[in-house]
């Protein structure tokens, strides 16, 4: 009897199914994926050092705009000279410029993340829900994750913009935790056959309807890393420094893994029975 009810708890399960060589397949695409993140992430940092020193071109235009100032203050009626106007039509261009090509980093970056995602994190979710990872599944996935970013990016921006600095933080840092937590409730529909909007559809309507089973897979989870994290802590105590920083992300992959696959195991579970 407590077999079957150990069998029936997803906690227990997902450490009996979860297999040593599909653990393994997927910590080396996340550690992949976690590589090409940081690469298109400071590709797109340069891109943006790059526009921002294409500013410091407007610093020779500051005496005249203070002599402008001043002048503003002795006259009500100012009057631009023609040096003025030409240097005036110059910053207009070059911000309009700069402008253009912050945009298109951000979309370009946000292109790129898409496309990472759809190879290497879509290889990951591939193994992971054994499915076949073929040019459909890449598209679908890339489509998926798109869609998944710039709803997050839409949700993370309004609280940004929306709530003042002093009160935005615990907002902010609990958007962040429920996008890595929610993820592989999202990406585990993610197969050749479905289309992404009808995916996120699906996903919203699983959490919503049965939001109960995983708020308790979420507090697990939560507890699980706090007992994780205090293991570790009490280890840094024994445990020679070099040794402990390399267990310590070894640690952080295997949680990551395994919390995949625990919330999958619910979320297929939870989508054959509506």
């Amino acid at each position: 009897m407590i077999k079957n009810i150990i069998k029936k708890i997803y906690f227990f399960r997902s450490f009996k199914e979860l297999k040593l060589k599909k653990f393994l397949k997927i910590a080396m695409w996340d550690i992949l994926f976690i590589m090409a993140i940081l690469a298109v992430t400071a590709l797109f940092t340069a891109s943006i050092r790059l526009n921002l020193n294409s500013l410091t071109s407007f610093d020779r235009f500051t005496p005249e705009l203070e002599n402008m100032m001043k002048n503003s203050q002795k006259q009500v009626n100012l009057t631009f000279t023609q040096d003025f106007k030409t240097n005036f039509d110059e910053i207009r261009k070059s911000m309009g410029y700069f402008l253009v090509k912050m945009s298109i980093s951000i979309v370009v970056y946000i292109a790129m993340l898409a496309i990472v995602f759809g190879a290497i994190k879509g290889k990951s979710y591939s193994v992971l829900t054994e499915r076949k990872f073929n040019k459909k599944y890449f598209i679908k996935f890339s489509l998926s994750s798109l869609v998944w970013i710039v709803l997050w990016i839409a949700i993370l921006a309004t609280t940004i913009f929306g709530i003042k600095i002093q009160y935005n933080t615990i907002p902010i840092v609990s958007e962040i935790i429920l996008f890595l937590m929610t993820a592989p409730l999202f990406f585990g529909f993610c197969s050749e056959k479905i289309n992404p909007f009808i995916n996120l559809w699906i996903y919203f309507k699983l959490v919503i309807l049965r939001s109960y089973r995983f708020v308790i897979s979420f507090a697990i989870i939560l507890l699980f890393a706090a007992f994780s994290l205090l293991l570790l802590l009490t280890l840094g105590v024994f445990l020679k420094q070099i040794i402990y920083f390399f267990i310590l992300p070894l640690a952080i992959f295997s949680f990551s893994v395994w919390t995949k696959y625990y919330l999958y195991l619910i979320a297929k579970d939870t989508e054959k029975e509506l």
